[in-house]
């Protein structure tokens, strides 16, 4: 119908289990998603799903968004998920994308929803990432934290989604030298 849907996840562990854990949540929510309209209602069956696989600690964070180019709207979820942004133009925090629920798993009767619906507009850039951007954890000690994601984005916003992207690699790399103990993932969409 026009509209697309990005999202960005992380499973609690690490391993063979949580793998398993994180393709069967994709297949969920790609079944899901090709037969429910709402957001929210996706995320609170797909919610009922795992946890009725899986142990109390397997959980999954995830932010699932639905962006429309024709209306110019982004609408979403967050399942516990690590805050994401929308900045606008000037490189001003336009919307915060914030927890709408708890972790995937966790419960399993659990309501998503009360999400507002973002407008967009030119200029605008979405950005969706992992716990293990701002949990990275730096040389002089201390996380790379939610303040240097915003500054990188920030200051790379002149250039693509692809660059900007390079840009945070390159800086938690810089700031990190590698010491990856997480995965460290990010989204990043503009709005032309």
């Amino acid at each position: 119908d026009g509209r697309f849907v990005a999202l960005i996840g992380d499973v609690s562990g690490h391993g063979f289990g949580p793998a398993l854990l994180m393709a069967s949540t994709r297949a969920y929510l790609h079944a899901l998603l090709l037969s429910i309209n709402e957001v929210p209602d996706t995320l609170e069956v797909a919610n009922r799903l795992i946890a009725n696989d899986t142990a109390p600690e397997d959980f999954v964070t995830l932010i699932l968004t639905r962006i429309d180019p024709e209306a110019k709207t982004l609408e979403y979820a967050s399942a516990g998920h690590t805050t994401c942004y929308i900045f606008d133009l000037n490189n001003n925090i336009k919307t915060t994308l914030d927890s709408t629920g708890p972790p995937l798993g966790v419960v399993s009767d659990m309501n998503y929803g009360g999400a507002p619906i973002a407008q967009l507009e030119r200029g605008d850039t979405i950005v969706l990432m992992t716990d293990g951007v701002i949990e990275a954890e730096c040389l002089g000690g201390g996380p790379f934290g939610e303040q240097r994601a915003i500054d990188t984005v920030r200051a790379n916003s002149h250039k693509s989604a692809a660059e900007i992207v390079k840009s945070m690699r390159d800086e938690l790399f810089a700031q990190c030298q590698a010491t990856q103990d997480d995965d460290i993932t990010l989204v990043v969409i503009k709005v032309l």
